[in-house]
Formats: structure tokens, C-alpha cells, sequence
């Protein structure tokens, strides 16, 4: 994306993937008045809010570089870098028609200057184009990837050029005539993984220069997402940390520190009496031949064989045990099915893995502590089942690190059958266990302390460490299935099973957190009862705080009861990452054994209680309901107390509309 402005509107330029249709790639600009209300464009352009300027066509998600480039508005003039076409269009700023073309090797990001030229990052130069003449005037070459271009215009630095090094990993500083004044950043930039560099960049990006003269930087790395500021000095003056990648998959809170938390695959350190947070350490990267996925979803932290792990659900949905290190986490073992490696093309030189047929299961344990996958610590065998391992939310192997998985239609458990000098379990699969046959769906799969096998499908289910099953709970209502109504004990849309903790001594077992897709979190023990839910579905109205209203389509969370302070914690969000203290759980007791008698007359008057129309068939209750159309702008200020009407719970139950 690109933005530009000018006395009118505001620009946004994007060339992406489109929604649903995510195998297609095109680029538009999307328009808006300076009070952020939509600025629809003419007819000519469509009449929408937005102009397409490449139509979307075919082509494989991630593709680079993109379609369009940049973009700069002046004079009523909008001017549009297409990278790949080597090409400038100059638009109509009022209307979107083309008016001219400009050929321009690989142009990126634009700036306009006051003279009326164009100052464009252009391949691996800064070049200036007249775009009445058409003539490109080079300022500096000799750059690795020159990506992001911004003019100071005041505090001392006026006609200052400053040009981000895409591959470089410094911003470079240039007087108008494009002799280099200073760099910005530290030699090589950031380090991908380790310790915490805040004087370094990593991938820059789109830049600009404010009236202080201070230079912000948009990176384009996603460990962590970050805005760095930096003062005309060249010194780091602010960093904008934020935010999580879609629906909170990765955010966790460490399970021995509740002051460190981790998402986007990075460490942070948390200061909670002043509610803020900093980068502190960055776990890993898959940027190697070789290597696993770093941790990019919440898990669990175990102490097992004397030594602290943090177990990964998997981005391939089959989980990886990781080393807990001081400044990073460090890849020890897995198991999954061949197919998702042979896919990632990352271990073509390990012969086990590209001469097995994709469904075979393989195990790795890292020998060396090199966290790569070499051929000596690879084994492979037929899969049993004729069919891969998957669960679609993930899975959490159990506190001695015994990992169960489904496979053509039974679970299996994968026990630790030894050691390796570098500290890693080893995962036999000649002796892999078949637990139980599957019933229903295996959307998630946990195991607590006791050896339960949890499974979050329809049922909610647990089987006993002998396969035989434990509970079940209804859950009938899939994501995006149609759920109806929120009500007490009903447990609606659960992705996964987001984390175990301890019950109290007085209590006994373990409880288990589940997040819903409409944003409320259920509680049970693990042997199946219910306790409670929590937060607000968000299709019911009366929120009162946006901080307990968690918003469809959360698809991560953690919960957790932490070493150091004994209380209970989770995490939850949607793009942002919010640590909520769970009170209350340490008041949790069991009822005492009891028998509870129902005899014929119980019966008897419970269908009495059912035939009544007080209970059963209530009279329905008319409500008349204002006919108001809105404008659907997306200006929500606009409208009356932020809505028309808000609907509340009553008695408990929500209000089902029909």
C-alpha cells in the first residue's frame, strides 16, 4: 500500500490479493475526504469508492514485486509507479482519467517536489523525472533495492532527500543534488533472530519526514511489525510495536514470567502498572534450508526431563517442541506427515524427505542443536492409516511431551522414547499407540496431566488414557454454522482449546480454556464440567467497554496460571493482543458426592411445566421498529449514539431476531 495527499483527498494506492477471490491479484486507489468519510470516484471509474487501475487477474498469493508501486498527488495530478510494467501513469486526481505515461525502470515509491519534478526510488538508484519533459535525471546509484522516498521541507533540512534501502537495511540520507549527508540505522541492519536491536532496521520501507525533521519508517518485516522513528540525528527517537497477525493466533504470556509476553514471533517485556510493552528478543526464523517454522502460535510451556519447552501448536497443525533460551526459542522435534516439508521446499536436500510419498509420517529430533533438519536425524515410515496427520486449529502435546494426533479415522499418541545430546525428545513412530477410533471432528486435541486425550468437535469430548471415553459435551454449533442465540451452558463456534491450568488444591484436576469465533471463552474441568463463560458475544448489543468485547473471528488466545505470581491469565484479541488476570478461579470448589432422586413425579410435573404457556409457548410481544435508512458511508459519528437501535439481554437470554 501507498498513501498520498493533497488539499482534497486522501490517497490510497493497493495492489494485492482481493477478498474472496485471493488467488487474484490486481491494484486499485480508494479515495477519502480529509474528514475520512469515502470520496466516491466518477462513473467513468466505476462510481465506487474505488478506482481499479489493474483488473484482477490469476496469479499465486505472494507474488513480487507487486503491480503497483507507489503513488503522489500534485496540481490535480495523481502519478502511479507499476514496478513490473516499468512504467509511471499520471491520472486525473478528479476523475481517475489517464493523461500520460512515463517509462522508468522498476519505479517504487514517488515524491513530488516543489519544482514540479518527481523524485522516484527507481531499481537500485534515486532518480529525478520531469514529468513535462519526460527527462530522468540520475541522484544516486549503487543502492541494493531502493524502495521508499521522502523530501524534509523544514527544521533545518530543507531539499534533504531520504531514500530507504530495501535490502541495504539503512535509510540513506541525500542532498538535492543526490550527494549521501548520512546513513540512518546500524551497518547490516537488525539481526532476523536473537537479541533485541532497536538501533537497527530491517526491510524499510515506505518512509516520511514530519515538521521536526524526524524520519518515520514503516518496515516491512512482520517479526514484529514495527514503525520506527528516528531524530534528524540519525538516533532512535520512538518505536511502534504492533499489531498481531490476524485474529491473535500467536500471542501468548510466558508460563514462569507473566511480565513476558510473545507475539508476531517476538519476545516483549510487559509493564503493567504503566500498560506498556518492548521488543525484547525475536525467537527464530524458517529463513534458512532447513529449518522449521518458528514458533508463530500459542502453545504451552512444560518442564519436563529437568528442562523448560515450549510446544508449538504448528503452523502445520501438527506440533513442534522447542528449547526455552534466554534470547530466542530453538527448534528440538516434530512429527507430521512428509507432504507439508516436500511443500515447503525448505528441505530438498534431505533424501528421506524428497524420495517418500507425501502421506508417509516422519519424525525429527535435532541432534547437533542446530535447529536444522539434517538426514541422520530424519525417520520416515508409511503412514498406517493410508492418510496424513491434521488437526485444522492445531494440537498441545501433554506435560511429558507425548504427542496425540488423528490419522485415517483413530488417534494416535506418539510417546518420547529417548534423548538426544542436544536436549531433544525422540519420537519413534515404529512404537506410535492407537488411543481410540475418532468420533466426529478433531478440531483440536490437548492432553492434561492426567492423560486425558481432550478433543474439541462435536461432541467436546475426552478419552481416558485407556481409550475408552471419559465426557462429552454438546457442541453442535460450527464456526460460521448457523449458531443461534447465546445462552447460558451453550458453547457456540470454538476454535481451540487455548490452554490448561491447575484448579486449586481445595478443587482438585485442571481447568481448560476454549475460545469462541463470536468472542466469548468457555471454561471446563478436564473431567468435564462446566464452569463458566466469559466475555461478550458480539452480536449481542450493550457493550460497555470495548476491553471485554473481543470480536469475531479471535482465532488465537492463552490461557494460563503463571509461576511466578500463581494467578491465572489469558490472552485474547483480534488484531491486538490484550492480557486480561482471570479472578475468581481460586474460589472454585466441587460439590460433594451426592445422589439426586427423580421419581415419576418429578416427571409428571415437568411436562405439566412444558404443556404451560407460561413456560412453554410464551404469547410473542410485538415491537415496532423505526423503518431509517443510514448512510452507509462507514462515518459511524454520524449516526445516533454510534447505532439505530441496541438490542440487551433480558432475563439472561439473548433476543433472537427472525
Amino acid at each position: 500500500m501507498a498513501l498520498a495527499a493533497d488539499d482534497r483527498y486522501i490517497y490510497l494506492a493497493k495492489s494485492g490479493w482481493g477478498w474472496p477471490s485471493r488467488g487474484k491479484h490486481g491494484a486499485g486507489v480508494v479515495r477519502f475526504k480529509l474528514d475520512g468519510s469515502a470520496a466516491p470516484w466518477p462513473k467513468e471509474q466505476g462510481g465506487t469508492y474505488l478506482m481499479l487501475v489493474r483488473p484482477y487477474v490469476e496469479e499465486p498469493q505472494g507474488t513480487h514485486p507487486p503491480l503497483l508501486g507507489g503513488i503522489a498527488a500534485r496540481n490535480r495530478l495523481l502519478y502511479l509507479s507499476f514496478t513490473r510494467e516499468n512504467l509511471i501513469e499520471i491520472r486525473s486526481a478528479e476523475s481517475g482519467e489517464l493523461k500520460d505515461t512515463i517509462s522508468l525502470e522498476q519505479p517504487r515509491h514517488i515524491e513530488t517536489d516543489s519544482d514540479g519534478t518527481l523524485v522516484v526510488a527507481s531499481g537500485t538508484r534515486v532518480v529525478r523525472v520531469d514529468p513535462r519533459t519526460k527527462q530522468v535525471t540520475v541522484l544516486r546509484e549503487g543502492l541494493k533495492q531502493a524502495y521508499g522516498v521522502a523530501l524534509a521541507a523544514g527544521a533545518g533540512q530543507a531539499g534533504t532527500i531520504y531514500v530507504s534501502d530495501y535490502s541495504g537495511q539503512q535509510i540513506v540520507a541525500l542532498d538535492r543534488s543526490g550527494t549521501e549527508q548520512r546513513r540512518i540505522g546500524r551497518a547490516g541492519g537488525r539481526q532476523t533472530a536473537g537479541a533485541w536491536q532497536a538501533d537497527g532496521l530491517l526491510h524499510p520501507g515506505g518512509i516520511e519526514v514530519d515538521a521536526l525533521g524526524r524520519v518515520w519508517c514503516a518496515e516491512m518485516d512482520l517479526s514484529p511489525k514495527r514503525f520506527s522513528v528516528w531524530g534528524a540525528d540519525g538516533k532512535l527517537a520512538k518505536e511502534l510495536v504492533g499489531p498481531t497477525f490476524y485474529g491473535c493466533g500467536d500471542s501468548f504470556l510466558d508460563a514462569f514470567d507473566h511480565s513476558i509476553g510473545y507475539s508476531t514471533g517476538t519476545r516483549f517485556k510487559i509493564d503493567y502498572p504503566n500498560k506498556t510493552y518492548a521488543p525484547i528478543a525475536v525467537n527464530g526464523r524458517n529463513d534458512r534450508p532447513g529449518a522449521l517454522l518458528w514458533p508463530t502460535w500459542s502453545g504451552r510451556f512444560v518442564t519436563c526431563n529437568g528442562k523448560r519447552y515450549y510446544t508449538d501448536e504448528g503452523p502445520r497443525r501438527t506440533p513442534v517442541i522447542f528449547a526455552y533460551e534466554p534470547d530466542r526459542m530453538r527448534a528440538l522435534a516434530t512429527v507430521g506427515v512428509v507432504r507439508e516439508l516436500q511443500d515447503s521446499g525448505l528441505f530438498a536436500g534431505v533424501k528421506a524427505i524428497a524420495r517418500a510419498k507425501p502421506m508417509d509420517w516422519y519424525s525429527w529430533s535435532d541432534r547437533n542443536g542446530d535447529a536444522l533438519v539434517q538426514a541422520e536425524e530424519v525417520q520416515v515410515v508409511p503412514s498406517p492409516t493410508g492418510a496424513g496427520m491434521f488437526t485444522y486449529w492445531g494440537s498441545l502435546p501433554g506435560d511429558d511431551l507425548t504427542i496425540t494426533l488423528p490419522s485415517g479415522g483413530r488417534y494416535w499418541q506418539f510417546a518420547v522414547t529417548g534423548w538426544t545430546p542436544a536436549g531433544a525428545p525422540v519420537y519413534d513412530l515404529t512404537q506410535a499407540k492407537e488411543l481410540a477410533r475418532q468420533k466426529g471432528e478433531a478440531g483440536y486435541v490437548a492432553m492434561d496431566a492426567e492423560h486425558r486425550v481432550l478433543i474439541r468437535g462435536d461432541p467436546i469430548m475426552a478419552y481416558r488414557p485407556d481409550g475408552s471415553i471419559d465426557w462429552t459435551y454438546p457442541s453442535r454449533c460450527a464456526m460460521h454454522g448457523r449458531p443461534g442465540v447465546p445462552a447460558p451452558g451453550r458453547i457456540i463456534e470454538v476454535h481451540r482449546i487455548t490452554g490448561l491450568a491447575p484448579l486449586p488444591k481445595e478443587a482438585g484436576g485442571q481447568l481448560f480454556a476454549m475460545n469462541g469465533n463470536n468472542g466469548e471463552w468457555y471454561f471446563m474441568t478436564t473431567d468435564g464440567v462446566y464452569i463458566q463463560k466469559i466475555f461478550r458475544d458480539f452480536r449481542v448489543g450493550g457493550h460497555k467497554g470495548p476491553e471485554y468485547f473481543i470480536s469475531q473471528e479471535s482465532f488465537g488466545g492463552h490461557f494460563v496460571r503463571t509461576a511466578d505470581d500463581g494467578k491465572y491469565y489469558l490472552v485474547s484479541g483480534n488484531t491486538d493482543a490484550r492480557v486480561f488476570r482471570l479472578d475468581g478461579v481460586e474460589s472454585i470448589r466441587r460439590f460433594p458426592v451426592a445422589q439426586i432422586g427423580f421419581t415419576a413425579e418429578h416427571f409428571a410435573t415437568a411436562e405439566r411445566m412444558l404443556a404451560d404457556e407460561a413456560f412453554g409457548r410464551k404469547k410473542r410481544d410485538r415491537a415496532r421498529v423505526p423503518r431509517a435508512v443510514p448512510e452507509a458511508d462507514g462515518f459511524v459519528k454520524r449516526w445516533p449514539d454510534g447505532s439505530l437501535t441496541e438490542w440487551t439481554a433480558l432475563n439472561g437470554q439473548a433476543l433472537a431476531v427472525r
